[in-house]
């Protein structure tokens, strides 16, 4: 049988990768982004996700939309996204089968949404503005 064993130098190889791996995606700080999501009337978008996804970087931060159209993103298992450009995607929530969406569906489409904002250091608090899609009414 083969004994395998660990030179110091060896140790210290598997551990500077070791420590390497997990800091990595590490480069940026987060910086807080908290906002609403409202149609162009003002009134909040009830539910869905809004995502921002980098233009530079290949990184994307999301977060959930609340009932009364606030959102607070986060990126990993961070608060916040690190600065930079980002196309915006708003998705509404599910309404079910047959029913009409909540947010036009081009605000949905990561290469069509016409969304875009700017992530700088310190907090950033944003208003993103949509339109309902044709077939949907505000609710009475």
């Amino acid at each position: 049988m083969t004994r395998f064993t660990l030179s110091p130098r060896r140790l210290a190889l598997i551990a500077a990768c070791a420590l390497t791996v997990p800091l990595a995606g590490c480069g940026n700080s987060l910086e807080p982004v908290t906002g609403k999501v409202v149609y162009d009337d003002g009134s909040p978008v009830q539910g869905g996700t809004v995502t921002f996804n980098s233009k530079t970087k290949g990184v994307n931060a999301s977060g959930a939309i609340g009932g009364d159209g606030t959102f607070a993103l986060k990126f990993g298992d961070g608060q916040g996204a690190p600065a930079g450009d980002y196309k915006v995607v708003v998705v509404g929530k599910d309404t079910g089968y047959g029913n009409p969406p909540t947010v036009d569906e081009v605000y949905g489409d990561p290469v069509k949404t016409p969304l875009a904002q700017e992530i700088v250091a310190g907090k950033n608090d944003v208003t993103i503005k949509v339109k309902r899609p044709a077939a949907a009414k505000a609710p009475r």
